[in-house]
């Protein structure tokens, strides 16, 4: 303990510096294992779509690149560009006018078309 406080009274720009660096090294680390923790099981791949997902979920759970994604949702939802915000298919029936239950059928007919055409391992 008493380096440390040398250390501090010695370099306190510097030690500051580590102790954010290293903070900054655990919480990326833990988000980087939870994430891969969280994809791992077979529950969260090929999730049948739902209104509580973004086009970014769907595209990760089916393992689909981002420019396809962006295809396949300009295809099912007729605009030319995804909102900037990511918005929950959901909400993105809302802001379309349709039910949404019919976006939800069209965005998984695409997605089960694009795996079918074996995209996806």
């Amino acid at each position: 303990m008493n380096r440390l406080r040398r250390l501090w009274s010695r370099h306190p720009i510097l030690t500051a510096v580590f102790v954010v660096s290293f903070l900054a090294t655990l919480l990326f680390g833990i988000r980087t294992v939870m994430f891969a923790l969280h994809w791992d099981g077979p529950e969260h791949t090929q999730q049948p779509v739902a209104g509580w997902m973004t086009p970014r979920y769907v595209a990760v759970s089916w393992d689909i690149p981002k420019p396809e994604m962006f295809d396949i949702m300009s295809r099912v939802t007729g605009m030319e560009r995804l909102p900037d915000k990511p918005k929950p298919i959901d909400h993105i029936a809302k802001d379309l006018g349709i039910p949404e239950d019919e976006l939800i059928a069209r965005l998984q007919a695409e997605v089960a078309a694009y795996a079918a055409e074996g995209h996806h391992d």
